[in-house]
């Protein structure tokens, strides 16, 4: 059971709510779950992008505090858990969210890209994120996940949950950028009790706007088309290269940039890739930066990243910005070694008596992981599924009957020997 809380009521100039994005754009939403997740997606303005904004928890007491102009809010679980909330099991959250999975479905409809962002070690981040990440790239849906990971003084409980979320998004999102707040702490003064989230917000609300900055910018020519954004993310599972840095200076804007670049903390994480063979390089200036200004950072960030195999490189200009310089870096690496585990993953059979031999030989229970790389789709990987009734239509007919091939040659095998 899904309860959808009333939205916010939208301010009088507030853009008018349409059916489909702006010709050429993905439909794109941004998403908190769970207390920390919604209260550092608030943090985000995305006012300027066409981004449908929903918060989901499953404790309608968290929604509630939620004062977002037009945003829905959507309690999870209200049967199960009404409306209490996951505590800090993360098994409620997973129940929470499955109990819904119809309603949620629902949501990703006629949705493109999902930018998600989830604060996790609790129950309902921990929990319910992975399991509405797994829904929305059965339907085809490009997930981007900004998460951050506890201080480890939070306790063992809370980390480790947050670390098999972790790698549970890893294994599930098109790209996933995680904020650890001990690495962020380090670099950065630690706020008084009950912000603990803060320095990760101001990070993670930067990383949503360069991303939304990259597909939704004013300016055509400045925006990366919505396949080529995806031919960067080609295989989930692949680790996320994931860089910005700032300068100002009439002379030193660039190199100034450059250092905060090589220095940010969401690029160190333990889950985020060093080099890329594809790159995106977005820069965005006050105004049109020189020409030699520009092969100059390309060549700095290529020595640094990679994108030996492609780059990509838009140029942005903001009057706003004055003499000050953005850049960015956007990348997936390992992506040859997601793709020999996607490939090469075989699901464990279940232990059953042996079948006679003129027995029909079920298929194995196919279990999550094996959902999850689903190999067979071969060129539809990255691409959303035709369903029918449920049935991907793209996927071939043994794979949708669910037939298991090797079991089917043994016992033809058998037969054979017998004759």
């Amino acid at each position: 059971m899904l309860t959808e809380i009333e939205n916010e009521t939208p301010p009088e100039n507030a853009p008018a709510e349409t059916d489909a994005p702006p010709a050429g754009l993905p439909a794109a939403v941004l998403m908190g779950v769970g207390g920390g997740g919604n209260a550092i997606a608030a943090e985000v303005r995305a006012d300027a992008f066409p981004l449908e904004r929903v918060f989901v928890d499953a404790s309608g007491a968290d929604l509630s505090k939620i004062a977002v102009a037009g945003a829905k809010k959507i309690l999870i679980g209200a049967k199960a858990l009404r409306g209490f909330g996951a505590g800090t099991n993360p098994e409620r959250g997973a129940a929470a969210a499955r109990e819904s999975e119809t309603e949620i479905r629902a949501l990703f409809e006629k949705t493109d890209l999902l930018f998600l962002v989830v604060a996790l070690g609790h129950g309902t981040g921990s929990g319910a994120a992975p399991a509405i990440v797994e829904i929305a790239r059965e339907m085809g849906v490009v997930v981007v996940c900004f998460a951050t990971r506890p201080y480890s003084d939070e306790g063992a409980l809370f980390t480790g949950q947050a670390d098999a979320a972790v790698e549970k998004l890893r294994a599930r999102c098109n790209a996933f950028v995680l904020a650890e707040n001990d690495a962020l702490d380090a670099a950065e003064s630690r706020e008084p009790s009950g912000a603990f989230h803060r320095p990760a917000a101001a990070w993670i609300a930067r990383g949503v706007r360069v991303f939304a900055e990259t597909l939704f910018a004013g300016n055509p020519d400045a925006r990366l088309d919505f396949a080529t954004f995806r031919s960067i993310f080609p295989v989930v599972g692949a680790r996320t290269l994931f860089a910005v840095g700032e300068g100002s200076g009439a002379e030193t804007a660039a190199e100034n940039a450059l250092g905060e670049l090589l220095r940010c903390p969401l690029s160190k994480t333990t889950v985020a890739a060093a080099r890329s063979d594809t790159l995106l390089l977005r820069i965005e200036a006050g105004t049109p930066p020189a020409a030699s200004v520009v092969d100059d950072v390309a060549g700095r960030v290529q020595a640094r990243f990679g994108g030996e195999e492609r780059m990509f490189t838009k140029i942005a200009v903001v009057p706003e910005r004055g003499d000050s310089i953005e850049i960015c870096v956007i990348g997936a690496g390992e992506i040859r070694a997601a793709r020999r585990k996607r490939d090469s993953f075989v699901p464990a059979p279940k232990k059953t008596a042996a079948p006679e031999d003129d027995a029909p030989v079920s298929a194995p229970e196919e279990t999550e992981d094996a959902m999850l790389f689903d190999p067979d789709r071969g060129v539809f990987q990255a691409m959303r599924k035709r369903l029918y009734e449920g049935i991907d239509l793209d996927a071939p007919t043994f794979r949708r009957k669910r037939v298991n091939l090797q079991n089917e040659i043994d016992v033809r095998r058998k037969r054979l020997r017998k004759t």
